[in-house]
Parts: C-alpha cells; sequence; structure tokens
C-alpha cells in the first residue's frame, strides 16, 4: 500500500491530490473494495473512507499525512503500513497570469465525503486566514466580555476555559492558540493576585 502526494512542496492555498494505492501481491490487481482511516498531523482527519483520493489545501503550515486501519472488506487481508507524506506549504503561487485562487468546491468536497459538517463550515476560513481564525473567534468573543465588565480577571477565566476548550477541538496545527489563551489567561490571573497583594 502506497500514499501519494501530487506535491509535497506546494505554495500557499494551492491544492494538493493524495493518492492511496493498494494491489493484491497475487496479481498486481487493485483492491477496490475496502474502508481506511487518514490522519493528519497524527490526529483522525478522514474516517472510513472508501476512495483512494482525497485533496487539501493550507496557508504556510506542514502536515503529515498518513494511513490507518486499511480493511479489505472482500478478501480481509492485512496490509503493511504505508509511509506517511509530508506536504509544507510556502511562498506566493505563480500557477497562470492571474495567479491562483482558491477553489472552494475542492476542499470542501472532501469534507462532505467524510461527513464532517464543523470542518466544511470552518474550512474556507482556516485556508483563507490560516490559524489566525481562531485568534479571531477568541477575540470576538474576549472584546464584549471586557466592554461589559471593564474586567480582566473574567476575560482571564474566559481565556483558560476558552484555551481549554479549543485544545480538543481545534485542528493540532492551531493548538499554539489555545496554549497562548491558557498562558495569557494564567498570567494575568498571576498579575491580579500579586496586585491586590502589594494593596
Amino acid at each position: 500500500m502506497e500514499l501519494h502526494a501530487s506535491r509535497t512542496d506546494p505554495a500557499d492555498y494551492q491544492t494538493v491530490y493524495f493518492t492511496v494505492t493498494a494491489v493484491y501481491e497475487s496479481d498486481n490487481t487493485e483492491v477496490s473494495d475496502f474502508i481506511m482511516n487518514v490522519t493528519r498531523n497524527d490526529v483522525l482527519w478522514l474516517k472510513n473512507i472508501n476512495y483512494t483520493t482525497f485533496l487539501d489545501t493550507a496557508y504556510s503550515t506542514t502536515r503529515t499525512y498518513n494511513i490507518s486501519g486499511f480493511q479489505d472488506l472482500t478478501y480481509d487481508l492485512a496490509y503493511t503500513p504505508c509511509d506517511p507524506v509530508t506536504v509544507t506549504w510556502k511562498g506566493a503561487y505563480v500557477g497562470g497570469p492571474k495567479g491562483y485562487v482558491w477553489n472552494p468546491y475542492q476542499s470542501l468536497t472532501t469534507y462532505l465525503k467524510n461527513g464532517d459538517l464543523i470542518g466544511f463550515i470552518v474550512s474556507p476560513y482556516t485556508n483563507l486566514m490560516g490559524d489566525m481564525f481562531w485568534a479571531l473567534i477568541v477575540l470576538i468573543i474576549s472584546f464584549p466580555i471586557y466592554m461589559k465588565t471593564g474586567s480582566l480577571s473574567y476575560v482571564a477565566v474566559m481565556w483558560l476555559l476558552l484555551g481549554s476548550a479549543l485544545g480538543s477541538l481545534i485542528p493540532a496545527s492551531a493548538n499554539r492558540i489555545a496554549w497562548i489563551l491558557i498562558g495569557l489567561g494564567v498570567s494575568i490571573i498571576f498579575y491580579k493576585m500579586i496586585e491586590k497583594a502589594r494593596k
């Protein structure tokens, strides 16, 4: 079994096509009735899919893809795990006179085929804004809380809770946003405790 990527060094927002090849050793015919999982950065991304091609796109990031749980539904044979494929998006795309235009249909099809509604909704924003999308969500929630209460303590508690929740919900590549929120929340709480102790 092998996993191939159309490119491993695409430009930002450029779509990369992945192909999985599994053949029977006895006659080199392709396995046609199967299910498998695809992991992205060691996190389950596509679950129980039965198609051999999928695609992804990103901005200034590195993602490692691998196949797991491959099951031949015809003969119930075991397959040797394939080597992971690492793709790094960086730089400007100059694929034509008008440059690259992100095609949402191509990217969103993968999420729809997998039944991932959250990924389907969030994908256009994360592909166009990167991890800044998650920071913007935090800002949209934090600003009204601060304006209503006038206290950073409430914002700090909200950052701790939101950082903990986001750590388990958002993709692994955006986990630094969760860690920044937790760090800021703890820092503000320590600052408030020290400030209160001085009075």
